[in-house]
């Protein structure tokens, strides 16, 4: 006689549990992995980076930051005396051909911002080597870290080493959430900068209509047009479509300037041409520390 007998509850629970638990530590494998393999190609990243940056260097020696070693409880730091300067950044190693990209390794349709400090220390002593430190600031959308690497060349400027001293995966002090860029006016000859603020991943037209350039138009023209709101709405619009234009690679519709009254680049001026087509020809992204000049020449 056969025994039918089926599992107990007591069984299929045990059973449940220790599948849970596996299931459990299997993920958690799977998510440190993942992790893991982020981190890596950040790291890959920051190296090609760094090696971009010899170059860079070799070409423009006179570019090296005052550095200095510092001996600290947990070893030998490098510091570079001024932390709000840079030597170079992922933009401009990329427009002038030293590396192809800076493509964001885990988000491919965004490009990750960087700084890039070099520094050198002259060995002392008669057979002392130079010590050339590269500090990167890598500034992605969900990653952000400072790499910094020592070299020492030999006399003949062989590297003799390489070694990466120093990692911090904390956010780095050099990737805020905004960035700064400076819009110059030449007005009939005469010049004028000023830098404004901006939050990164924002383009020129988002700008213009933000808060904050809002409240720039209310400050700059409150001076002869104190209460016309309608004025200030036509201004916004106006300069950001002048903005769009004047940084666009795509936009192929003519416009013309025609003199207008304000401060700077918050003059309502009358624009001519086709309206923008956002969709086809995308506003441009600013870039931080870029510079967008308006020239407007004399009246007749």
């Amino acid at each position: 006689m056969k025994n039918n007998k089926g599992f107990t509850l007591v069984e299929i629970l045990t059973a449940v549990t220790i599948l849970g638990i596996l299931s459990a530590l299997a993920i958690a494998g799977y998510t440190r992995y993942i992790e893991y393999a982020k981190k890596q190609s950040y790291n890959t990243m920051a190296k090609s980076m760094s090696t971009a940056a010899e170059q860079y260097i070799i070409d423009n020696p006179g570019d090296y930051m005052e550095t200095e070693v510092v001996d600290t409880a947990e070893g030998k730091k490098y510091v570079f005396k001024d932390e709000e300067t840079f030597t170079t950044t992922f933009g401009k190693l990329v427009e002038d051909g030293y590396i192809s990209g800076a493509q964001d390794p885990t988000n491919k349709s965004t490009d990750c911002r960087g700084y890039v400090r070099i520094g050198l220390v002259k060995g002392e002593g008669k057979d002392a080597l130079d010590q050339y430190i590269y500090q990167i600031d890598e500034c992605c959308a969900n990653y952000s870290a400072r790499y910094t690497y020592t070299y020492v060349k030999d006399s003949n400027g062989k590297i003799k080493s390489k070694e990466e001293v120093d990692t911090t995966v904390e956010k780095s002090t050099m990737c805020p959430d905004k960035g700064r860029f400076t819009i110059a006016t030449i007005n009939c000859g005469e010049s004028e900068e000023q830098t404004y603020y901006f939050k990164h991943g924002m383009n020129v037209v988002e700008w213009a209509h933000s808060n904050y350039a809002k409240s720039i138009i209310d400050e700059e023209i409150s001076w002869y047009d104190e209460d016309n709101e309608s004025n200030r709405n036509y201004i916004k619009n106006d300069l950001a479509n002048r903005l769009y234009r004047q940084t666009s690679d795509c936009y192929s519709g003519g416009y013309g300037y025609g003199y207008g009254y304000g401060y700077g680049p918050f003059e309502r001026r009358n624009l001519e041409g086709e309206t923008p087509d956002y969709e086809s020809c995308p506003p441009h992204v600013l870039e931080d520390g870029e510079v967008i000049t308006f020239s407007y020449g004399c009246p007749v």
